[in-house]
């Protein structure tokens, strides 16, 4: 492991605490959209890894779970104690990679923004964490082209902002990193114009509960996992989470014209963060 990363991650977000709530602005959807997608009825309990100010907590506390939200920086969790206006979360600094938590504690662990923040090590360490304590996790980061264009597109923007394990994030392959760990995901989403995807997963050992399915079941189960990337639409349409694959939007470029209120802010937020520590719009 990286020495230095409990140093540096302390330093980086330590910087960015004070004013960190503007910059994530342009983040208020896709934290509603991962609370959605819990959708359960029953007060169950989260824990919100890498929770930074709280905003994913806050989210899913809105919806009456109970929710811990851990992370490094002191800075970063003394603005979500201020910000809390909630009695069902608490904030407690802990290590991802040594939770203080029993097995299986929790139903969910959620991870929003995290794993681009560590070495790679580290993020193998977090995601056995989670694994542990938890029985699903949902994961939400960046959502790298596959097109070398577009790319390079991506993380050279990035880059300007994040953190210095962001470029090795950038190389590797999420949805392998969780399939390596034992996780499947059975709920995938699209954010700020593609630029974020959202995993709902569950150990693959969950699947010893289809034993009892037909096996014509089980059989439209794997080519269900076989289809297409997902790309979710408009909540307006009848089916709220109603979803089409990639090929069947017209001219495969839908996603990219819909310009929301959240990317406006998302520009603005980087323009600012472009003259705090560029001097320069970076956009």
């Amino acid at each position: 492991m990286d020495e230095n990363y409990y140093q540096y991650i302390r330093g980086f977000f330590g910087k960015w605490a004070s004013f960190y709530n503007f910059i994530a602005l342009p983040l208020t959807g896709i934290r509603n959209k991962v609370a959605d997608m819990v959708d359960s009825k029953d007060k169950i309990k989260i824990l919100d890894v890498c929770t930074g100010t709280g905003t994913q907590a806050f989210a899913f506390a809105k919806k009456g779970y109970e929710v811990v939200g851990i992370d490094l920086s002191e800075e970063m969790l003394q603005v979500a104690k201020k910000k809390s206006k909630y009695g069902n979360v608490r904030f407690v600094m802990a290590d991802a990679t040594k939770m203080p938590f029993e097995p299986v504690y929790f139903d969910f662990a959620c991870i929003s923004f995290g794993l681009h923040e560590m070495p790679h090590e580290v993020r193998h360490q977090v995601l056995d964490e989670m694994k542990r304590v938890s029985e699903k996790i949902i994961v939400v980061d960046y959502h790298i082209p596959k097109d070398r264009l577009h790319r390079w597109l991506h993380v050279s923007f990035a880059s300007l902002y994040e953190s210095k394990y962001y470029r090795d994030f950038a190389k590797r392959n999420l949805e392998e990193l969780l399939r390596e760990h034992g996780f499947r995901a059975v709920k995938e989403a699209y954010g700020l114009m593609d630029f974020v995807k959202i995993f709902v997963c569950e150990r693959k050992s969950f699947e010893g509960k289809q034993e009892n399915k037909s096996l014509t079941q089980i059989n439209t189960d794997k080519m269900k996992r076989a289809m297409p990337l997902k790309i979710c639409q408009p909540a307006q349409q009848k089916r709220k989470n109603q979803c089409k694959s990639v090929s069947q939007i017209e001219g495969g470029y839908t996603l990219y014209t819909r310009i929301k209120m959240e990317d406006i802010l998302l520009i603005i937020s980087l323009i600012f963060v472009g003259q705090t520590f560029y001097g320069k719009v970076i956009i």
